[in-house]
């Protein structure tokens, strides 16, 4: 009998609520299967890894992103994994194979986020970048980074913001929620709240009930932030 760690269970959106996605991997390989009850399908890849690999689906549920590290057939021990994202088509006829792989080096990666439109995946390492993929162009567009040390990247949020702009938020250990802009200009990286410790997640407002933004801090701190004007 062989044992399987149950990995990742991403949310699904209205379109595709009828399919739960899982990972899940054993010691010699990892697979990426979705549980459908009329139609099952399975992602499967054979490497050596030391975890279950990061899964994202974009809101219109027909895109799959899946994040795997593994150590090259002959690597030699102490050497670092490298690291994978390969895109897929959930929808097409030969969705188990990948539209697009890119190699993303050693940096391991801690979260991820598709832009509502689904042209953009933003990807959050432990090495404190934010790289944003261009997904209709299979290329990087951006690459920010935090500064500090630390866990890296803990979380991302895309939103439309003042001027109908296209902004992604990213928290790191610098202690900081910063605004991206990638079709804007290089230079960017505004601080919209800053705590001074590693931030290990956030959440921005949702409902007009709800605060603006509240952030988790790696001492166990919880913050609200309320007006803390436009973004």
């Amino acid at each position: 009998m062989k044992l399987h760690q149950l990995g990742r269970v991403p949310s699904l959106g209205v379109p595709i609520a009828q399919i739960q996605f899982y990972s899940h991997h054993q010691l010699d390989s990892i697979s990426h299967p979705t549980s459908d009850t009329t139609k099952p399908l399975t992602w499967t890849t054979k490497r050596k890894v030391s975890r279950s690999p990061l899964m994202k689906i974009n809101d219109d549920g027909d895109k799959l992103a899946i994040y795997s590290h593994f150590y090259p057939q002959n690597h030699i021990g102490g050497s670092s994994p490298q690291h994978l994202l390969r895109l897929y088509d959930i929808w097409r006829k030969d969705g188990r194979s990948p539209t697009s792989k890119v190699a993303l080096g050693h940096a391991r990666t801690n979260c991820a986020a598709f832009s509502r439109d689904g042209f953009y995946l933003a990807i959050g390492n432990a090495d404190r970048h934010v790289i944003v993929h261009d997904v209709r162009m299979n290329r990087t567009l951006r690459d920010y980074v935090h500064v500090g040390s630390g866990r890296g990247i803990a979380h991302l949020e895309w939103r439309i913001t003042r001027g109908y702009r296209l902004s992604l938020f990213s928290g790191g250990p610098d202690g900081s929620i910063r605004r991206w802009q990638p079709e804007g200009a290089m230079d960017q990286g505004m601080v919209v709240a800053n705590v001074g410790t590693h931030i290990t997640h956030f959440a921005m407002q949702n409902g007009p009930s709800e605060h603006d933004l509240v952030i988790a801090q790696s001492d166990g701190t919880v913050s609200f932030w309320d007006g803390y004007g436009e973004i």
